[in-house]
């Protein structure tokens, strides 16, 4: 996806005034609004709206605070740090990968754990000397990274288009959401070993931290760029992004449900699959957000589509882990119900706004 601060890369950063900017209805904006909005929504999405707990349970009740810490938290500290660094999207998504790799590497150990949760992976695409299964890493890597981490942040600030290039939060927001952060990983780690009473191995573990911490370096050594620097065609229609966002999260699904899930698939075929699938989107989306026109309305298309993915995808694992219970099935109606909600409004904002610009005349 695009940059959202690489316009104002070379401009002076503009110090906070008295007044907060206005929304586009000229209502002044807290920049607290926004990191708190992310920090209940981050959950939401990665979670709730996917299915991947039983929506009639008490135990997803006393789940959700820990799962706001950990997704709310991450997304708020990894849009923070890109933003603070003036550095744009491809960034974020390399945090979100790290964010990734360290909360199914680390905290629950997803990655090596082949009996993990619902999990029965067991001779499916194990990769010999590491223990983890390729398709499953490809897919919770994946699904971390795009709709945990990147969507919820694209869809706060196109929400919030006046607070879309500023930093959020002071340095003790920040010390406080990382306090919060950690809480929330130590938390869920706890929780995973009572619960699954398996352990990666120090030398797995040590790999997972060197990659994820060579993915944060990476994340901060890339260069400031220009999002108006592109050239040629104009990008794509929103429409159809949205509708090959939609197509390739929809694919990315389907190949892990048939593959891994129902066994009706080789773990070779899918993990091939999976990774041209995965390369040739962010392909494909780096090289249209480094076209001329590249507008905020093109990126929150990306994540209207891959919200459109879980918002099908959701029933297909909440039914198939949990059954069609009632309470469940109600749930996750209002979930999408309240997913397309979040959509219309941040369509009506963007039409709010002048075109290529955000209200603060970003």
């Amino acid at each position: 996806m695009s940059d959202p601060a690489a316009r104002t890369a070379a401009e002076p950063r503009r110090p906070e005034t008295s007044t907060p900017p206005a929304d586009t209805r000229g209502r002044p904006v807290s920049r607290r609004v926004p990191a708190l909005v992310l920090f209940l929504l981050a959950p939401l999405v990665g979670e709730l709206l996917l299915g991947n707990l039983p929506l009639g349970s008490p135990s997803t009740l006393a789940a959700l605070p820990v799962l706001t810490l950990l997704y709310g938290g991450g997304a708020v500290l990894i849009r923070e740090v890109a933003v603070r660094a003036r550095r744009g999207r491809p960034t974020v998504v390399l945090l979100a990968l790290a964010y990734g790799l360290i909360e199914e590497g680390l905290v629950t150990q997803s990655l090596f754990n082949p009996s993990y949760a619902t999990l029965d992976l067991h001779g499916y695409g194990i990769v010999p000397g590491l223990g983890a299964s390729a398709p499953w890493a490809l897919f919770v890597l994946s699904i971390h990274s795009v709709w945990s981490i990147v969507v919820p942040i694209v869809l706060v600030e196109t929400l919030y288009p006046c607070r879309r290039a500023t930093p959020w939060l002071g340095r003790p927001g920040l010390a406080l959401m990382s306090a919060l952060y950690l809480l929330g990983a130590l938390a869920m780690g706890v929780a995973t070993l009572f619960a699954e009473w398996f352990g990666a191995g120090p030398g797995r573990l040590a790999g997972v931290a060197v990659l994820a911490a060579l993915l944060v370096t990476a994340a901060l050594v890339l260069p400031r760029r220009d999002r108006a620097g592109g050239g040629g065609r104009a990008p794509h229609p929103p429409a159809a992004l949205a509708a090959a966002a939609l197509a390739g999260g929809s694919a990315l699904f389907l190949l892990y449900h048939f593959g891994a899930s129902m066994r009706m698939l080789p773990a070779g075929a899918v993990t091939a699959a999976m990774l041209v699938l995965l390369v040739g989107t962010a392909a494909a989306v780096l090289g249209e957000s480094r076209r001329a026109g590249w507008q905020p309305r093109h990126e929150f298309a990306l994540a209207a589509g891959a919200i459109l993915v879980y918002a099908w995808a959701g029933w297909l694992v909440q039914i198939g882990q949990y059954g069609a219970h009632p309470v469940g099935v109600a749930v996750q109606c209002f979930l999408v119900a309240a997913a397309g909600g979040l959509l219309l409004a941040g369509r009506r904002r963007l039409a709010a706004l002048p075109t290529g610009r955000t209200v603060d005349g970003r």
